[in-house]
């Protein structure tokens, strides 16, 4: 009975690091699916300051070449939110804005085939994600395994400060005294992962914290004004490694009419 229930409570310690290290390790080896990447730092109660980012939809990167993409960017201010998607056939990309598509110029082209092609086909890199859990424990969800635990913040928040970086966008290291007092502010936090059990490619991860009043000054500065914070962090991909199909939108218009072209 004794056995029984600690099956049921889920595999902790070890076993959970284990489960999280082979899915970080495999992170660079998803190279085509259907992603949603989602970054929401959001005040305690209404929109005021919210700010963030959200990427959904089709992908395929391949080496050399063209991505195949259709994939929805959502820039988050407030309560405004607005949406622009890039479209790429692997042969042809276009931009979709105010519900009218718009072929990309050759140059932009050439640089978005150099910039997804250059790489050994994974788009993802590597996240330690690791070490960005306290208390971890494992249990079986179908297909997959279930990870969930508390969040080392400081580890977690420099992690998704790299990711800010690597979007072009600048942000600092937290550490040193700042680590501290971003541990101190953190009222409660998540974490969760889904990962294949047979493959071990991340299907989803999700990351929660709330954030008090003392937060930071380098951290400050990414969040704005939103203070008392709520972060919310997304990263899933639906159908790993399956083909991908992205058709040319109708009637597009040439680059010159692109706006702000």
């Amino acid at each position: 009975m004794l056995a029984v229930a600690a099956l049921a409570a889920g595999c902790g310690g070890g076993h959970a690091h284990e489960v999280l290290s082979e899915t970080a390790s495999k992170l660079g080896k998803i190279h085509s699916g259907d992603l949603t990447l989602r970054l929401v730092v959001s005040p305690r109660t209404g929109t005021k300051g919210r700010i963030g980012f959200e990427l959904r939809g089709p992908f395929a990167l391949r080496p050399g070449s063209l991505p195949i993409a259709k994939v929805a960017y959502t820039q988050i201010a407030g309560a405004r939110e607005a949406t622009a998607t890039f479209i790429s056939t692997g042969t042809k990309a276009y931009a979709e804005v105010n519900g009218k598509a718009y072929e990309l110029p050759a140059a932009t082209t050439e640089v978005i085939r150099r910039a997804a092609g250059g790489g050994s086909g994974g788009g993802f890199g590597s996240f330690d994600i690791a070490s960005w859990v306290k208390h971890p424990q494992v249990t079986s969800a179908g297909g997959n395994d279930h990870v969930s635990a508390e969040l080392d913040v400081v580890n977690a928040a420099n992690g998704l400060l790299e990711l800010l970086r690597g979007l072009g966008r600048q942000a600092p290291t937290i550490e040193g005294d700042e680590a501290d007092r971003l541990r101190a502010a953190v009222e409660s936090s998540s974490f969760d992962v889904w990962t294949g059990k047979q493959d071990r490619l991340l299907r989803r991860m999700l990351l929660k914290a709330q954030l008090g009043f003392d937060v930071p000054p380098n951290l400050r500065r990414v969040l704005g004004d939103v203070v008392g914070a709520k972060i919310d962090f997304e990263l899933a991909v639906a159908h790993p490694n399956q083909a991908v199909s992205v058709p040319p939108p109708p009637n597009p218009l040439p680059s010159s009419k692109l706006p702000g072209g």
